[in-house]
């Protein structure tokens, strides 16, 4: 009995002293933990004016197992706009963004692992500056709405300078869409200007035979000029 115990205790002894270390990268629980994190691959540089309207972002995480969410949000002034909100959680490491306005951006990019709580963030902010004048653009160049929702798109002068008056024409799908009316421009209302506009939206009778010939055309005075469009998305 006496070797039977020596014998069975150098046995666990050995045993014991075999023991691996618990070195999981990705398990919280392992002393050799790694944080999710993730880096951009193709993207504007920080604050960098680009002159196009769409863009390019890409990204790697530091796993395979790591999960991606991203935001675009623009700046113009004190108006903030939300072009994509957060994603889903999703495998993707890439995204484009067309039809983008004349404002400055900031992109968000979220990772996490699978199953986990960690996340990273990172950021870049740029700016966009593709549309060149003289001439005449509309603000937002695109606008993602429902059935029944009332929209707006700004008309603005771009680099006209000791501008007095001018007509313009704007044409719309009838079939979609439904003109409602127009308002003074915010640079005229913010600035207390006095801005003349031909002819009286207030008169129902314009407004039907706007939604008849599916155009609009607009005569306009005042010193650089915004204009508001309102429409309603119909299907």
């Amino acid at each position: 009995m006496k070797i039977k115990f020596i014998t069975l205790a150098f046995l666990f002894f050995i045993f014991s002293s075999c023991k691996k270390e618990f070195s999981n990268p990705f398990d919280p629980e392992s002393p050799n933990y790694e944080y999710p994190s993730a880096r951009l691959i193709s993207a504007p540089g920080e604050d960098e004016t680009i002159t196009s309207g769409s863009v390019t972002f890409s990204w790697e995480g530091n796993s395979d197992i790591n999960l991606f969410r991203y935001k675009l949000v623009g700046y113009r002034g004190n108006d903030s706009i939300v072009y994509q909100d957060w994603t889903n959680w999703s495998k993707a490491k890439q995204v484009t963004f067309d039809y983008l306005d004349d404002i400055r951006y900031v992109f968000r990019l979220q990772t996490k692992y699978e199953d986990r709580d960690e996340v990273f963030e990172l950021s870049r902010s740029f700016s966009v500056d593709w549309i060149k004048g003289p001439t005449l653009k509309f603000f937002r160049l695109r606008n993602d709405v429902s059935s029944g929702d009332e929209f707006s798109v700004e008309v603005w002068l771009e680099d006209v300078q000791s501008f007095k008056s001018g007509s313009f024409k704007v044409g719309f799908n009838r079939n979609f869409l439904r003109f409602v009316g127009v308002q003074r421009g915010r640079f005229a209302q913010e600035n207390r200007l006095e801005q003349v506009i031909v002819p009286d939206f207030g008169v129902q009778k314009v407004i039907d035979e706007a939604n008849t010939k599916g155009e609009v055309e607009i005569t306009t005075g005042v010193m650089l000029s915004s204009l508001l469009i309102r429409l309603i998305y119909l299907i």
